[in-house]
């Protein structure tokens, strides 16, 4: 066998050698980019879900809720191009486009219970305006619409902000404790004021008002507090003169 022959040959193996590696390793890619889509489509799609299904119907209203369903379903449709075979994205995709999901079952109005609660809620609320942008880029979303919703949503955040204020002050009045309730209201004031909008003008005054109402409950809880400790000093001191007149008459 010439040299030249051998050289062709090894330069052969080579070239094949570096194809199969060229096509393991563009597999490959395709597969980690194929995956890593899939990952970021689900978890778009729950966030979605979460929110959709979580927040009251007063931040997510039927017009806004129809918007969800079309980005859904285009969520849906790449996971389904992705994934041709998954049965259970296809039945969810049908149902949506038949009309047949599952019913309403939010809250009514916002009900917030604590600061975990709360942050819960804002953390949903910046999700569906993130989906929205998304959904905006995509072209599923006109441009004005996008705008209108994500209006009410900084509304929203700024809603659920309040009640969160509100919720603590009502739960520390209810605990006996109206210094904490004027603590709250005094950071609903400072939060209003640092938004600097005329628009919320009667609402500082409304947090005003209930500030002042909750340090009237606390002096009067505390005046209470100290006409109690006066008598029961008092109560002392008698019990204590009842003691020495005893102990005087037994002495002579």
């Amino acid at each position: 066998m010439s040299p030249l022959l051998i050289a062709l040959l090894v330069a052969g193996g080579i070239a094949v050698l570096l194809a199969i590696g060229y096509i393991n390793h563009t597999i490959e890619r395709a597969r980690v980019q194929r995956a890593r889509a899939t990952a970021e489509l689900k978890a778009r799609l729950r966030l979605l879900n979460q929110a959709s299904s979580q927040l009251p119907e007063t931040f997510v209203p039927a017009e806004l809720r129809s918007q969800l369903q079309l980005v859904e379903i285009n969520l849906l449709d790449k996971l389904l191009r992705l994934d041709s075979k998954n049965e259970a994205l296809r039945k969810q995709r049908d149902a949506l486009g038949n009309g047949t999901a599952n019913e309403d079952s939010r809250p009514a109005v916002l009900q917030v219970t604590s600061e975990e609660h709360s942050r819960s809620i804002r953390q949903q609320l910046e999700s569906l305006d993130k989906t929205l942008q998304q959904a905006g880029a995509d072209s599923i979303i006109a441009a004005a619409e996008l705008q209108r919703w994500q209006k009410h949503l900084r509304q929203c955040l700024l809603l659920t902000q309040l009640e969160t204020f509100s919720a603590l002050a009502r739960q520390a009045m209810q605990q006996g404790k109206p210094r904490v309730a004027k603590l709250q209201y005094e950071r609903a004031v400072a939060f209003l004021v640092k938004l600097n909008s005329p628009a919320l003008a009667d609402k500082i005054s409304e947090f005003k008002t209930l500030m002042a109402r909750a340090e009237q409950a606390a002096n009067a809880a505390e005046q209470k507090n100290t006409s109690g400790e006066l008598l029961s000093g008092m109560d002392e001191l008698e019990k204590e003169n009842e003691t020495w007149k005893k102990k005087s008459l037994y002495d002579d």
